[in-house]
């Protein structure tokens, strides 16, 4: 079983050296980013988790909302659900190292992200590549909804279709 932590400084160094794995196995992030570490903690981070098996990182999920409406998955969540852009959460950064994976670690950092959620009444948010597969399945299972698809660009004119997802709603 995972343990999730509030993620720390100390935990960067290791959750770059994961984050290699996964774009090397997965092709996340599309393009790996110059900055990794500024990757990890994009505007608006509120929060962010660690999860960890027999001490080893294998995953990392964050949160947002301040700055979040300005992310076209925001903008769409908003516009699908006709809620305003601050009542959402932006659940960004989720990854897991191919040697957690099948281990319930995918599971255990969206419940933080999600009691965090449900802590502050927000509603989730985020989007994925439709290529991940894995991860759809994760988002499906846990309750959420696809609601579009947004086409991004990224670096040498490639782009993507990303299925924007929300979560249950969390009732005022």
């Amino acid at each position: 079983m995972p343990t999730v932590t509030l993620r720390t400084a100390s935990d960067l160094h290791a959750l770059v050296r994961a984050l290699r794995r996964v774009h090397a196995s997965d092709g996340y992030p599309v393009d790996f980013p110059p900055d990794p570490r500024g990757f990890l903690s994009p505007r608006g981070l509120v929060a962010a988790w660690t999860a960890r098996l027999d001490g080893e990182i294998v995953g990392h999920v964050g949160l947002s909302w301040r700055g979040a409406s300005e992310s076209n998955c925001v903008r769409t969540a908003s516009e699908r659900t006709k809620r305003p852009p601050e009542d959402f959460g932006l659940v960004t950064r989720l990854f897991v190292t191919p040697n957690g994976r099948g281990r319930g670690v995918g599971d255990a950092l969206m419940e933080a992200a999600e009691e965090f959620l449900r802590a502050r009444r927000l509603v989730g948010t985020l989007d994925v590549d439709e290529a991940a597969t894995a991860a759809i399945r994760l988002y499906e299972r846990r309750g959420w909804k696809h609601v579009a698809t947004n086409l991004e660009r990224f670096s040498e004119g490639r782009e993507v279709s990303l299925r924007v997802f929300v979560g249950a709603e969390q009732r005022t």
